[in-house]
C-alpha cells in the first residue's frame, strides 16, 4: 500500500503539508507505520529461517514480505524506524532457529533498504542529514545523574524532554505511577518545566 501511495500520490489520509512526502499508509503517523514494517521484516526472517527450503509454497511468501517491507521503509522517512529497525532485525537473527538462513534473509532486507536510499535522492538526504545529527555534539541538557544518560540519545527537540520527564514520573512515583493516562496532565501540570519554551503544549508530540 505505502508503494502504491508513493506511485500515485494519493494517502489514506492527508499527504504530508511540508517536508518529505512520508509515507502514511495503514496509519496517520509515518513513525508508527515504520514501526509495523520493522516488525513485519523482522516476524517475516524468523518465520522463513523456521520454514524449511522445501517448502515451495511459505518461503516465497515470506520472502516477498520482506522485500516489500524493507522497500517501504525508507519512505516513511522515520530515523527512529531506521535505528529501532536494524537493532530488531539484529535481534531477529539471533533469536533464529537457522541463523545462517535468517542473515541471508536480513541481508536481502538490508540490501532492498540500501538499494531505495541510492534510488530516492529525498530518503539519501534524510539519512545524510540523520548521519550528521549524530555526529554534531549535543547541548548538555540534564546534570542530574538519574537523567544525565538521555543526553546521549540520538534525538532532537521535544523528545528528550518528554522522556526525562516520563522518567522524573517514574522515580517520583515509583509504585503507583501518577495513573493511567495522566501523562499528558501533568506533562502540562506539575512537569511543565520539561517542556521547552516555544513548544505547543497540545501538538501530539507533547
Amino acid at each position: 500500500v505505502g508503494l502504491v501511495e508513493s506511485v500515485t500520490g494519493h494517502y489514506i489520509w492527508n499527504a504530508p503539508d511540508a517536508g518529505f512526502s512520508r509515507m502514511n499508509a495503514t496509519f496517520r503517523d509515518p513513525n508508527i507505520y515504520a514501526r509495523f514494517l520493522t516488525v513485519g521484516v523482522a516476524t517475516s526472517v524468523v518465520l522463513a529461517a523456521r520454514t524449511p527450503i522445501t517448502n515451495a509454497a511459505r518461503q516465497p511468501l515470506q520472502l516477498v514480505a520482506i522485500v516489500l517491507a524493507a522497500a517501504v521503509l525508507p519512505l516513511t522517512f522515520s530515523r527512529q524506524g531506521w535505528v529501532l529497525g536494524a537493532a530488531v532485525l539484529l535481534l531477529a537473527v539471533v533469536m533464529s532457529k537457522d541463523r545462517l538462513q535468517a542473515f541471508g534473509l536480513a541481508a536481502v532486507a538490508v540490501l532492498v533498504f540500501a538499494g531505495m536510499v541510492e534510488f530516492d535522492p529525498d530518503v539519501r538526504e534524510r539519512l545524510t542529514a540523520f548521519q550528521k545529527f549524530l555526529a554534531t555534539p549535543h547541548n548538555q541538557l540534564f546534570d542530574s545523574p538519574m537523567l544525565a544518560w538521555i543526553n546521549v540519545l540520538p534525538l532532537d527537540g521535544i523528545r528528550h524532554y518528554l522522556i526525562a520527564a516520563g522518567f522524573q514520573m517514574f522515580y517520583d512515583h515509583p509504585i503507583f505511577g501518577v495513573g493511567f493516562g495522566r501523562f499528558p496532565a501533568d506533562i502540562v501540570g506539575p512537569y511543565h518545566a520539561f517542556i521547552l519554551p516555544g513548544y505547543n503544549t497540545t501538538d501530539s508530540h507533547t
